[in-house]
């Protein structure tokens, strides 16, 4: 009699723990919907400890990677598969967690779990692209292509078709493969003639190519679109640069001073006129007010390297180097910002004619994992280094692209 009762005791505890179990499920899901992330992380992780299930796994993962504890997201999401069965189900499952992989910036685990993915649930559109965009981080131009090119194929939407042909556009770019790329952007454009990011990188790619007449067609076609101001102005801008690519001096004036007139408080825009005023239009006085408002403006923000350029075209050699200094040890806690003030020093180093100190600074930005390639190859303060045997050697060790224009 006594077992008997010990028995029952014991089915009404397990009734009792499942019902509460899914109670603290219930709450975390309700938590999750209201945005509540930490809480939901809470309840669900009070049903796991009363009976632990696949579902609330998953929905703690959910709720964690919206927190960006990605490491815990990855771990709930892999418990979670021990428990799911369903091939429905573990495809989603392995797709949040290559998300997560993704938002880690551990591009070679996102490609293992997008793989994965794609071979439990075949043919799926969104899976090739991400495992493009993974491949095309880590400059695998190759795979990058032939992923963006699948998900293309595989995709029945249109709209989806341009942005997948726009990324192999972005593919190429970054290989310095500028004919593929603008051919990739120009069918992107044929598939969707309204995705202006196609019209603004085909713009980029024609300038490279130096087709500029083309480039300004697609920036006349942009600013005919009725945008916003600042939206505007950002085409204004990039047409003024053409413009004096083109040595259309006082058209590029123009169009730079447009832009800074839409967008007053950017810096960038300012410091491009004063450079197009001081050595295109080669009115120094005039320069040097628009470098000042520059400066101002970039001191107060003290968000980026303008200033240090307006010190230095404004004639202030001494504060333009000692804030690029400042910058570069700013930065040295931040891998993308480091590799950039590095590059930014070169710079600087090339616009005073300092070439052996600027060839230095290039090859230790690229040691620190510059890879922005296109920008390299494409830097007009870096041309005083292009022609050099040692800089083209740097390249060469680097495995820089050859650009094909």
């Amino acid at each position: 009699m006594k077992y008997l009762l010990l028995l029952v005791l014991g089915t009404m505890s397990f009734v009792s723990n499942a019902q509460s179990a899914d109670e603290f499920y219930e709450k975390g899901r309700k938590a999750y919907e209201s945005k509540d992330y930490k809480a939901s992380i809470d309840y669900y992780t009070r049903s796991i400890e009363l009976t632990p299930t696949g579902n609330a796994y998953w929905g703690r993962a959910s709720a964690a990677w919206q927190l960006s504890l990605y490491a815990k997201a990855v771990t709930d999401y892999s418990v979670a598969l021990l428990y799911v069965t369903d091939t429905k189900e573990r495809g989603k499952l392995l797709i949040n967690r290559a998300d997560v992989y993704f938002d880690m910036a551990d591009y070679r685990a996102a490609i293992a779990g997008y793989r994965s993915y794609l071979e439990l649930i075949p043919a799926q559109a969104t899976a090739y692209n991400q495992l493009g965009r993974c491949y095309l981080l880590l400059n695998r131009t190759d795979s990058a292509v032939e992923s963006f090119n699948n998900a293309a194929l595989v995709s029945t939407v249109t709209a989806d078709k341009a942005i997948y042909t726009y990324n192999k556009g972005i593919a190429y770019r970054n290989a310095l493969n500028y004919p593929a790329a603008e051919a990739n952007l120009t069918a992107c454009l044929a598939l969707d003639a309204l995705y202006d990011k196609a019209y603004v990188l085909r713009a980029d790619m024609y300038t490279a190519r130096r087709k500029y007449a083309l480039a300004v067609a697609d920036y006349d076609h942009l600013l005919s679109l009725g945008k916003s101001d600042l939206v505007n102005a950002v085409y204004y801008h990039a047409r003024g640069l053409v413009y004096s690519k083109m040595k259309q001096s006082e058209q590029a004036f123009a169009d730079v001073k447009k832009a800074a007139d839409l967008a007053p408080d950017n810096e960038d825009y300012w410091f491009d006129l004063g450079d197009i005023t001081k050595n295109r239009l080669r009115n120094a006085a005039l320069a040097d007010g628009f470098f000042r408002k520059a400066m101002a403006l970039a001191a107060a923000a003290d968000s980026n390297s303008t200033y240090g350029y307006a010190s230095l075209l404004a004639g202030d050699t001494k504060e333009a180097f000692r804030f690029q200094a400042r910058k570069i040890a700013q930065a040295k806690s931040d891998p993308y910002r480091y590799k950039w003030e590095l590059h930014n020093m070169a710079c600087f180093y090339a616009l005073t004619g300092d070439t052996g100190k600027g060839i230095d600074y290039v090859q230790r930005s690229l040691a620190a994992g510059f890879d922005d390639f296109h920008h390299l190859v494409n830097d007009r303060d870096l041309e005083p280094l292009m022609g050099l045997p040692a800089y083209k050697a740097l390249l060469t060790r680097y495995k820089v692209p050859v650009p094909q224009r």
